[in-house]
């Protein structure tokens, strides 16, 4: 470029001479972006270039073998997305708002081989920590600058968790300990009146807790309850019950813990009303006589505290109940909500940068928790972060002055990103969204629900019920009021939600997640925070969560199921009547079910197969022995629907996600058939080449059909095993290889073979097809894409 002096790059060491990157970040801000910003010739073919360019070196890092040496490509992906964001930044007036770079992902996950995990785990990192920050970060430099940070709780020893699942967060109330401000504490419990909870809940009251003589004498430490009137500043705590705040016995906690709290809390309303100015890194100042003034003020006067170990009855059950529904409201209604976490705890603030205080924050224990990802929604602009030196005000650290410096640009991206899912914008204020319909609305609330719940985890399975009511403002009563059980809890959140949306998206049956088995209701995945075995399609398809939630076309919940409207085919084992038995070969051994093909009734080839398969999930594997998707085929009236009619449409190679089940009734007229749901697959058209292969196939099959050898075998079917079965059935064999051999000798087979196959040998290719026709040998029948169906 223009400017470029290859000197600014060069660094004398000793006799040679280095190249180094170290001004290269400065120079391309400064006269590189201005230069563009300047420049007479047109910038967008200009900016087409750089972009064509840069993805040009993403292909050619996704094609390096897997021995290449992982920190050049590290040291390269790097480089692109500083590059990238560069040429976002310069291209600005051109109205880029993001220029989309196909870095490869799996280069971050490199760090995270296992020299780098032995590393971060002697660091203080889980392995359920190291899983959830590769799925959660696509950036390489967040990646790399985790990889390096330290996590400071001590305590706690990982050894033992794994990828999936921390030990830490599993809860068990019958092992429980809560715990003191320091080890040495043994100072005796303090309870509310726990009856004067309950009646202030039986009116429907928030109950608070009043705090009084936090200072000095633990003894002297008061508790009273107190009806919120709205005019009382209260702050409501929320932590992880991991760190020893909670109590599954009885509503009461150390002395200790309540004072710190009460501290915690005046510290806290000391620095959210400082008006101190804020110092060059966005770090607002606290006067230490300030705090000291405000706690001897309240110490008499007393303070406002809510925390679900203390005011939510532990019982009796309509108590606890009456708490949960009013959890929605206790943390809109507080004026601060203060979060407790261990791993900031030890981190003093002032002393780490405000991009390390983020990553720190979003790598917390305290965002693996289902309770705590409400809390922190409802609280928007007044969530704080307990420091060890002082609190922290979320929103006002995400727009914090970071320095201008474009090494760290796809870190913030990426946490920005995670402050959005965590912000979950659709709990806007309902009047603002009046503009735009509910039926609008629902699919990018479910996606941002979906993506908001990832990677959390509950101790009562039932309890997201109760969450996904409070995070999509639905009536939460109505779920509080149902057993604590999972299928009655769900399945009700799915009504609700179609209630309010006027409908749920077609495609949620395409989504990979367990699903209820309630009647009516097989179709509602059973939980959002995590998937069931086997991802979505990644190859060959524009398949995404996105298009999936977001279906503009919406279906009506039915006593039956979910009423869809899609294409589909009725599948069927081809009827032969001229032998006694329909496979005459069954005596050869079977082909592993790896897809079904079956033919239209206009010819037409197409193929499906279990999602896992098609999704080169490499750890999914039918049973030995097993054909489960022939198996739903032989049960009779057996359909597959699909997601769109793409297959019918388009030229070429097509996939489309598709479901496999039978058809159990229909209503009256028959317009609508009761499906029930068995697999899910990936449906595509054949290929011409693989035509070729199948067509010849079929004829080979037919032709040795109807030869007398196999008539014999057919006839001696009951006698298989016996030495006349067994010399007739070689005598078969070999007229099967000599046919396939003929055939084989087709120029064109033989090329079909070698495109589809690999190279593969033509004539035993075609023999193992041959032998294993009449195991299959479906036809389908087309549905119009007005059928409507009813999927349970």
């Amino acid at each position: 470029m223009d400017g470029f002096d290859a000197d600014h790059y060069k660094e004398p060491v000793g006799d040679r001479i280095r190249i180094t990157t170290a001004k290269l970040f400065e120079n391309m801000r400064r006269m590189w972006v201005k230069q563009v910003q300047q420049s007479s010739t047109d910038k967008v073919a200009q900016f087409r270039t750089v972009v064509n360019c840069l993805n040009l070196i993403a292909q050619v890092l996704h094609a390096c073998n897997d021995d290449f040496d992982w920190r050049i490509k590290l040291s390269i992906a790097s480089l692109c997305e500083v590059f990238s964001a560069t040429v976002t930044l310069a291209y600005a007036s051109l109205g880029v708002k993001k220029l989309t770079m196909h870095i490869p992902t799996h280069l971050g996950l490199h760090l995270f081989e296992q020299n780098r995990k032995e590393r971060m785990l002697s660091a203080g990192w889980c392995s359920n920590d190291i899983a959830i920050a590769a799925e959660r970060f696509s950036s390489v430099q967040t990646l790399y600058f985790l990889s390096r940070m330290r996590k400071l709780d001590a305590q706690r020893d990982h050894h033992g968790c794994r990828h999936d699942m921390c030990k830490w967060n599993q809860i068990s109330k019958d092992e429980y300990q809560t715990l003191h401000v320091s080890q040495t504490c043994h100072c005796p419990d303090i309870t509310p009146p726990v009856h004067e909870l309950e009646l202030c809940l039986s009116s429907h009251r928030l109950p608070l807790l009043k705090l009084k003589n936090i200072h000095g004498d633990l003894h002297k430490l008061q508790i009273e309850v107190v009806e919120y009137s709205g005019k009382e500043r209260y702050v409501a705590i929320s932590h992880v019950w991991a760190y020893g705040l909670g109590n599954p016995i009885t509503n009461g906690l150390p002395r200790c813990q309540v004072a710190h709290l009460g501290e915690l809390i005046i510290r806290l309303h000391s620095t959210a009303t400082d008006e101190a100015s804020q110092n060059s890194e966005g770090k607002m100042q606290m006067s230490e006589n300030h705090t000291q003034v405000l706690l001897e003020s309240v110490a008499d006067a007393g303070i406002y505290l809510w925390i679900d170990t203390l005011c939510c009855p532990v019982s009796p059950p309509e108590s606890k109940a009456l708490a949960m529904e009013l959890l929605a409201y206790t943390y809109e209604k507080a004026s601060y909500v203060l979060v407790l976490d261990g791993g900031l705890a030890v981190c003093d603030y002032e002393e780490i940068p405000v991009y390390e205080a983020v990553a720190r924050i979003f790598t917390l224990a305290w965002l693996q928790r289902l309770w705590t990802l409400q809390e922190g929604v409802l609280a928007q602009d007044r969530l704080w972060f307990q420091f060890k030196d002082r609190p922290v005000n979320l929103k006002a650290l995400m727009y914090a002055p970071f320095e201008h410096n474009i090494t760290i640009q796809s870190f913030l991206v990426d946490m920005a990103a995670q402050y959005r899912i965590m912000s979950m914008s659709f709990l806007q204020d309902e009047k603002l969204r009046e503009v735009t319909s509910s039926r609008a609305n629902i699919g990018n609330d479910l996606l941002a629900l979906e993506r908001a719940l990832r990677h959390r985890s509950v101790t009562v399975e039932a309890d997201e019920a109760l969450c996904i009511c409070t995070l999509l403002r639905l009536p939460a009563q109505d779920i509080v009021r149902l057993p604590a059980e999972v299928e009655a809890r769900m399945s009700e959140v799915w009504r609700l939600i179609a209630l309010k949306y006027h409908g749920i998206p077609q495609r949620i049956l395409f989504l990979s997640f367990p699903r209820l088995q309630k009647k009516g209701f097989r179709w509602a995945p059973r939980t959002l925070l995590k998937e069931a075995h086997g991802g979505l399609f990644k190859h060959g398809t524009n398949v995404t969560r996105s298009y999936l939630w977001q279906d503009p076309n919406l279906a009506d919940i039915t006593e039956s199921g979910l009423l869809v409207k899609w294409p589909g085919f009725k599948l069927d084992a081809k009827e032969y009547h001229d032998l006694p038995i329909r496979n005459p070969w069954s005596a050869l051994p079977r082909l592993e079910e790896y897809r079904i093909i079956f033919k239209s009734e206009d010819g037409t080839r197409y193929q499906f197969g279990s999602k896992e398969h098609t999704t080169g999930d490499s750890a999914y594997k039918h049973a030995e022995g097993a054909f489960p998707l022939h198996d739903i085929i032989q049960r009779g009236n057996c359909y597959l629907i699909l997601a769109d009619d793409s297959l019918f449409k388009k030229e070429g190679l097509t996939k489309e996600l598709g479901i496999l089940g039978n058809v159990t009734g229909s209503n009256i007229d028959g317009r609508i058939l009761n499906f029930e749901a068995a697999e899910q697959v990936v449906v595509f058209n054949t290929s011409e080449r693989d035509c070729i292969i199948l067509d010849t196939a079929e004829r080979v099959a037919h032709q040795l059909r109807a030869e007398p050898l196999t008539a014999k075998l057919a006839a001696m079917d009951a006698d298989t095993g016996t030495k006349e079965y067994e010399a007739v059935l070689q005598l078969f064999k070999e007229r099967l290889d000599e046919v396939c051999a003929e055939e084989a000798e087709s120029e064109l087979l033989r090329e079909a073979f070698d495109k589809a196959y690999d190279g593969a040998i033509a004539y035993r290719s075609l023999r193992v097809l041959v032998r294993d026709w009449f195991h299959h040998d479906i036809v389908g029948k087309s549905l119009s894409a007005e059928q409507q169906w009813c999927v349970d």
